[in-house]
């Protein structure tokens, strides 16, 4: 369970958008998890087998697998230097 520092929960939606509340408690839950930092859902959030599909989360040093490829057509593609950029640039959001 992430103790050290309270993870910033983003939701890039609109009032038309109609999102599942099992996704949005799986989106809470997710960010709970040791090492993340930021947690975004976006438009297309939906609840996924136990962690939300249609989100981003970005961790300090971690990775989950099974927050990776959930969906048909979803990938990830990263490099050493642009995950360190972003990951601060994410954790310092909540500064």
């Amino acid at each position: 369970m992430n103790t050290l520092i309270e993870t910033q929960v983003r939701l890039f939606v609109s009032s038309k958008s109609w999102i599942e509340g099992e996704a949005v408690r799986q989106l809470y839950a997710t960010a709970k998890l040791d090492g993340v930092c930021q947690t975004v859902g976006f438009p297309d959030l939906h609840p996924g087998k136990d962690s939300p599909v249609g989100a981003a989360f970005v961790t300090d040093g971690k990775i989950y697998p099974h927050l990776i490829g959930g969906d048909i057509g979803c990938g990830i593609t990263t490099r050493a230097e642009a995950q360190a950029s972003v990951r601060t640039f994410f954790c310092n959001l909540s500064e």
